[in-house]
């Protein structure tokens, strides 16, 4: 979540592939001297529209305002997103047209309840690898799920409140909602059942006003829509140096001539390694191991 009073490091959180998330939106602020940062994000969710915090689009400090909307992007540090083995379009801007917040949302809000807003794009979005939105979930059940494994995707939030940095997602568990209010009444704030309570250590903070999308897609899957399957761990963190010397590489040589990693292996003697079949067979037409 933006706007907290100071920033936390991602212990165990990893950085998103080039295409994952397409849904993931920064929202762009102008502010008094005349500069531009992005300090809150959100999804889309449809060609149109994206969903993102209240508290991202009011009670804005004096002479800010919400400028435009960036989709697309990966890595906010570099002008082109590239890995070791491709590159991403470039990331689109588009203005904002209309902000319209929840309208029983007060501002502001200590249980942050109905704190939920919608932007209206200028205009369409063409759906790419790297734009694409979120599934919905058609009914609530999604809140009644205790100890489901959910990812919130964003980016770290830097110096001075600006975020930046690349794509990064966190792992978190869904929580009884009943459970969690009585926790939080103890500090004197009232939770309802329209609410979402995940599980997320003080040091594990991404941007949140992206809802988190849950391990399986909760509408059926079209080619742009939902989480897409993956092979990266989630929720790890960095090992020492000498941790796990038992893990392998398998480098790829390509037709263009160059090469990659592409899958992981595990020495079991002085002379073997053990892999996945399909890391060895079934290639893409002209690799080689």
């Amino acid at each position: 979540m933006c706007g907290n009073d100071a920033p936390e490091r991602l212990i165990t959180s990893l950085v998103a592939q080039l295409d994952e998330a397409p849904w993931m939106a920064l929202i762009e602020y102008w502010k008094p001297n005349g500069s531009l940062s992005y300090l809150c994000g959100g999804s889309l969710i449809n060609e149109r529209y994206v969903v993102t915090a209240a508290h991202c689009v009011t009670s804005l400090p004096q002479g800010w305002a919400v400028h435009r909307i960036r989709l697309g992007e990966w890595d906010l540090s570099t002008s082109e997103d590239c890995d070791h083995s491709r590159c991403n379009d470039a990331p689109i801007d588009v203005a904002v047209d209309k902000v319209t917040v929840h309208e029983d949302y007060k501002s502001p809000s200590r249980n942050h309840r109905n704190d939920i807003a919608l932007i209206r794009l200028v205009q369409q979005m063409h759906y790419t690898e790297t734009v694409a939105p979120i599934c919905l979930p058609q009914n609530g059940s999604h809140r009644t799920q205790r100890y489901r494994t959910m990812h919130s995707v964003g980016w770290i939030e830097e110096d001075f409140g600006s975020i930046g940095g690349k794509k990064l997602q966190v792992e978190q568990d869904l929580l009884d909602i009943q459970n969690c209010s009585s926790i939080y009444l103890q500090a004197g704030i009232a939770l309802t059942n329209t609410q979402l309570c995940v599980a997320q250590q003080k040091d594990k903070r991404i941007d949140n006003a992206g809802p988190p999308p849950d391990e399986q897609n909760p509408l059926p899957s079209p080619p742009h829509c939902g989480v897409r399957t993956n092979t990266r761990l989630i929720g790890g963190q960095l090992t020492q140096l000498d941790d796990y010397p038992w893990t392998a590489l398998i480098e790829y040589e390509k037709p263009d001539g160059s090469t990659g990693f592409h899958c992981g292996g595990t020495l079991i003697n002085q002379g073997h390694i053990l892999t996945a079949a399909h890391c060895v067979s079934s290639l893409p037409a002209g690799w080689k191991v």
